[in-house]
């Protein structure tokens, strides 16, 4: 849960800064690739903890396949169709261009996750967009655009404020929980102090790739480090886990799953 981070600040502090755009692409991308592989592992884990067969080893190793493979391909296919429709059946309307994109997001999501398949919904979305994005936006009218990009930066606006409210709501119950004491904030200093040691020493291994790839400088490098923030997506699956019955995980423990994960997005 805490390997997802969230770009949305930073990449608005790297625009409204004017500094190099690549830096804010570059953070884009990770976060991007970050939320797929945590959701992908979280459902991996959770689907043992829930079962109570325990890890069994090739049981992992399909279940991971399924969800990065699978998800992949329901996206592309989805991405194909909302571009195919936008190309043939649609022009210069934007109630019809937006309402395409929407049900291509929901749909994508919803095949993936709600059908036999199983399959990541998150990667899903993630690859029917990178599809969009390469293939499809030719096939967006120009006066519409505008309005469209305007339409989902709102919508993830009113997403990302939703999931930290409902976040903050539950936060605030769960820091007068008696299950959490003083040596679980002990811990969540810990915790934090060893995100941004560990995020420091992943951007210092690959900073050859980094500087010589991205033409990254080290002024930079430091802003990639502080910038690996932590928040709706792992907020979100904090809450995931409030939903765990009560056999699977103590009430002790989702509570203290709750409080470190929606401390650390404060903290960041």
């Amino acid at each position: 849960m805490l390997s997802a981070t969230d770009p949305v600040a930073v990449v608005a502090l790297v625009k409204e800064l004017g500094m190099n755009q690549r830096i804010g692409t570059l953070i884009e991308g990770e976060g991007l690739m970050n939320d797929g592989s945590a959701v992908v592992l979280f459902n991996v884990f959770r689907g043992a903890l829930i079962s109570k067969g325990g890890l069994v080893a090739h049981e992992v190793a399909f279940t991971g396949l399924r969800l990065a493979l699978g998800g992949p391909l329901v996206g592309i296919a989805i991405g194909a169709a909302t571009s195919f429709c936008l190309a043939n059946f649609t022009y210069n309307d934007l109630q019809s261009e937006v309402t395409l994109t929407v049900v291509g997001c929901y749909s994508c999501f919803l095949i993936a996750e709600g059908t036999p398949l199983h399959v990541s919904g998150v990667l899903a979305v993630v690859f029917a967009g990178l599809y969009l994005s390469f293939y499809g936006r030719g096939n967006i009218s120009v006066q519409v655009e505008h309005s469209l990009h305007s339409f989902w930066h709102l919508a993830e606006y009113i997403a990302d404020t939703l999931v930290f409210f409902v976040a903050g709501v539950v936060m605030a119950s769960k820091m007068m929980a008696d299950d959490i004491d003083a040596h679980d904030w002990k811990m969540l200093l810990a915790l934090f102090a060893s995100l941004q040691f560990i995020r420091g020493f992943v951007v210092f291994l690959s900073w050859p790739v980094l500087k010589q790839g991205y033409g990254i400088t080290w002024q930079e490098g430091v802003v990639l480090t502080l910038g690996g923030l932590r928040g709706a997506v792992g907020l979100s699956l904090a809450l995931t886990v409030e939903e765990f019955s009560d056999d699977a995980l103590s009430r002790a423990v989702k509570d203290k799953i709750v409080s470190a994960l929606a401390n650390t997005a404060v903290f960041n």
